[in-house]
């Protein structure tokens, strides 16, 4: 081993370089040959020299903290050089952070070295592995400075692009599945894997659960049946999506198997058991629970069109279930009902009966179904889909149902009040009466723009609408011109939370809309 009283057994040829390195070190050396390089060839077969080259080698980890946890980026490094102060009072080492940023896009890659720059100046920076013999080297064994990062110098690394916790935490993922790639390359290049899911579980997973805001999964491999289950932890009381979590299991077994060359599809059954997974494959606290069925029990009274006809129903809630299956979110809310429907055109009113759904055409059911998720699920949906542990757009979708029992017994007394104050009809019959329709293609026969647009002429005022606004901008035009000729009263379409008259108001209109101009 080098150290000033034990100096290396060479021949004379090398006696000055290794003096060299004895008083000066291996930096002032390796200059004075023309580099690094020149030295290990000049030096390549003394064996104290080659271990002193391999000890400029390190490890140590970059850290992030986040509110509730702590984010270590393990990294390799070289040191290449020392430096002293101007007293030759003290001397440091000098290290270049060595990293694989091949799995990073090149926006990532520059997000990361910003990541870098700043954690570097914070000297965020722990579990640091200097081998003692580089120590001896210079007089502060326990400061040094990150210059370089894979070669380039730490003050570049700064692209002033901002971060937050989500994307530190997504640039972690893709770092540690590029080091468990390279880690599983290495360990798998001479021989086939003989127990791939105790592998997985030993080697990728490093037998540490999988923690997803909040909630933890954790594995435990059972050797007689060559399978990992897992144990969903909730400290914290989060409603979850069971088959959400299990698909956080298998991308990370998609990972592996894809850097083990592995056939996922063969093997993922042995992955993906939660043990402990409820009933219904979800989980809502009592705090979800309670807003979800307050929602639906308020739902006192059901109004929408299928285009042919304005319903108007009495609605008693009875219960609601959940199922999920995969990415599907299944809703079914049970209730009693009874009520009428107004035909649009005649104004002719009849009572419902239980086959009411039945007797709708295909057009008209899916006008239906549209309003179950626009209106009668819309704070249910948006309340859930606030909840990444229950819901993901990308993956997740819901499928809304209504089951009806038709109940004559209900309020009809208190229906029939309340349909005469309806102003669906009065609005409907006002907008037929004086609209004017005009289409005109501004393209071309192979390739058509159809325009449509409706126009008003009130009082020598003039209000029109067409195909190329948006739906909201639609509904102020006509909204606000009904409200200026007193046809309605003043409403207030801004409000996030809508009267009842105000939805009426906005549903008439949608539907002379889409009666006129289509959807």
């Amino acid at each position: 081993m080098l150290t000033p009283t034990n100096m290396f057994n060479e021949n004379r040829a090398t006696t000055d370089i290794l003096n060299l390195i004895r008083d000066e070190g291996i930096f002032v050396a390796s200059e004075f040959v023309g580099g690094i390089e020149n030295l290990k060839i000049l030096l390549k077969d003394n064996p104290d020299f080659t271990e002193l080259i391999n000890s400029l080698k390190g490890s140590l980890n970059v850290i992030y903290h986040t509110r509730k946890e702590y984010i270590e980026f393990p990294m390799k490094f070289e040191i290449v050089d020392t430096k002293k102060n101007k007293w030759n009072t003290n001397s440091w080492l000098i290290l270049n952070l060595i990293y694989d940023s091949s799995n990073f896009s090149e926006y990532e890659k520059k997000q990361f070295e910003t990541f870098l720059y700043n954690n570097i100046a914070d000297l965020n920076i722990g579990d640091v592995d200097i081998k003692p013999i580089v120590k001896k080297m210079v007089k502060d064994e326990e400061y040094f400075v990150t210059d370089f990062v894979n070669g380039k110098y730490w003050a570049d690394l700064d692209h002033e692009i901002e971060y937050d916790d989500n994307d530190i935490k997504n640039l972690y993922r893709k770092y540690r599945e590029n080091n468990k790639l390279n880690e599983s390359r290495q360990l798998t290049e001479n021989k086939k894997l003989e127990n791939p899911i105790q592998f997985f579980y030993t080697n990728f997973l490093n037998k540490e659960p999988i923690v997803y805001k909040g909630i933890i999964l954790q594995p435990t491999y059972h050797k007689e049946y060559d399978i990992i289950t897992w144990e969903i932890e909730n400290p914290e009381d989060y409603s979850y999506n069971g088959e959400l979590l299990k698909e956080l299991v298998l991308n990370e077994f998609r990972d592996f198997c894809s850097m083990t060359n592995l056939n996922y599809y063969e093997l993922y059954k042995k992955v993906n058991i939660l043990s402990n997974l409820p009933q219904g494959r979800y989980y809502l606290n009592e705090k979800d629970k309670n807003y979800v069925e307050s929602i639906l029990k308020n739902k006192k009274k059901l109004e929408f069109s299928d285009r042919k006809y304005v319903y108007s129903l009495n609605f008693n809630y009875t219960k609601n279930i959940f199922h999920i299956y995969m990415d599907v979110i299944e809703i079914t809310t049970y209730g009693k009902v009874n009520g009428f429907k107004v035909n649009i055109e005649t104004g002719e009113k009849t009572k419902i009966d239980g086959r009411f759904l039945d007797e709708m055409s295909d057009l008209q059911y899916d006008n239906y179904r549209e309003w179950k998720y626009d209106d009668f699920y819309f704070e249910v949906m948006n309340y859930l889909r606030q909840n990444p542990r229950f819901f993901q757009s990308r993956v997740d979708m819901f499928d809304l149902q209504l089951e009806f029992t038709y109940d004559q017994n209900l309020n009809e007394t208190k229906m029939i009040k309340e349909n005469k104050e309806d102003p669906t009809q009065k609005i409907l019959s006002y907008l037929k009466r004086r609209y004017q329709f005009s289409e005109t293609n501004l393209g071309d026969e192979e390739q058509p723009l159809i325009h449509k647009r409706i126009s008003f002429n009130l009082d020598g005022e003039s209000y029109s609408i067409s195909n190329f606004q948006n739906k909201r901008e639609q509904l102020l035009v006509i909204t606000d011109m009904l409200d200026l000729h007193n046809v309605i009263e003043e409403i207030y379409p801004h409000e996030r939370q809508l009267d009842p008259y105000t939805q009426k108001v906005i549903r008439a209109v949608k539907t002379f809309i889409n009666q006129v101009i289509g959807e």
